[in-house]
């Protein structure tokens, strides 16, 4: 096991990705130049020199930033694979600070880095992620339902379905169970 009390917290580092991306990274690892959830195209050049990698207190911002751009992107967040997801991996070598990066906690690690190296948060813990079954990770736990409390007018209601109205909507940072808390970074493994 990666994490583990032979293992002081300081040596992990932390990635953030949409859960659309974990079969892929399941099966070969993180890539410099793969499929990014944070950035504009514009920003492809600088994804081709690295792997991302934050220390552990910029884990939320990184989060944040994976879930802005879902909202701005996305209308249907678990049928688009949107729903941000943690993973870490014991710092690897050589890695360069990510100058274009708003915290001096972000690195780049130019080369790849193995699915078997690599965990995922899963709401209650690390787990490798060569033993999760992707498709299956219960991701609608970032998220809740809000329901549409507008008044639907005789057409909307003549052509209702029956169907729940409302949209998903990312819970508080204190009630998403797929972010992890500070105990959980700091400690690695619970």
């Amino acid at each position: 096991m990666l994490h583990s009390a032979l293992v002081p917290p300081s040596a992990f580092l932390y990635h953030v990705t949409w859960c659309r991306n974990l079969p892929g990274i399941a099966r070969y690892g993180l890539r410099p130049g793969a499929a990014r959830c944070i950035g504009s195209p514009g920003y492809d050049f600088h994804c081709a020199q690295g792997v991302f990698l934050t220390e552990a207190e910029s884990v939320p911002y990184w989060y944040h930033k994976a879930r802005d751009f879902a909202q701005h992107g996305s209308d249907d967040y678990l049928g688009d694979g949107v729903v941000p997801v943690v993973l870490s991996v014991v710092r690897p070598s050589p890695l360069i600070p990510d100058d274009e990066a708003p915290y001096d906690h972000s690195w780049l690690h130019p080369g790849e880095i193995g699915p078997r190296q690599l965990l995922v948060w899963d709401g209650e813990g690390w787990v490798e992620l060569k033993d999760l079954d992707c498709e299956h990770l219960d991701v609608e736990r970032a998220l809740e339902w809000e329901d549409d409390d507008n008044e639907m007018d005789e057409e909307e209601l003549e052509s209702w379905d029956g169907e729940p109205r409302g949209w998903w909507t990312f819970r508080p940072d204190e009630e998403n169970p797929l972010l992890p808390d500070e105990a959980a970074l700091a400690e690695g493994e619970e």
